[in-house]
């Protein structure tokens, strides 16, 4: 996400190379939304990464509503900041 600026969503983490030889404390009963955090230029500088239940049923437009509130976030957070927040 970090290095293509694109969302990444997963429904089933027992079906994802990335997840599948972790050892993940939640165990594989969630599904992760990934988004990419950008400055004011649009450039990609961090990930906000979010876990929900496997119950829960997020359509495309969910998707893209928590994509805008992470986008709306990072405006806030960063407001008139050139430089990037301290860790």
């Amino acid at each position: 996400v970090y290095q293509t600026g694109q969302p990444y969503y997963l429904r089933d983490p027992r079906e994802d190379p990335l997840f599948i030889h972790q050892n993940i404390a939640l165990g594989f009963q969630f599904q992760f939304l990934s988004l990419p955090l950008r400055d004011k230029d649009g450039k990609t500088f961090g990930v906000l990464n979010i876990h929900f239940p496997i119950e829960a049923v997020l359509s495309s437009q969910d998707l893209e509503r928590l994509s805008q509130l992470a986008n709306r976030l990072m405006a806030q957070l960063m407001g008139p900041r050139a430089d990037p927040l301290p860790c």
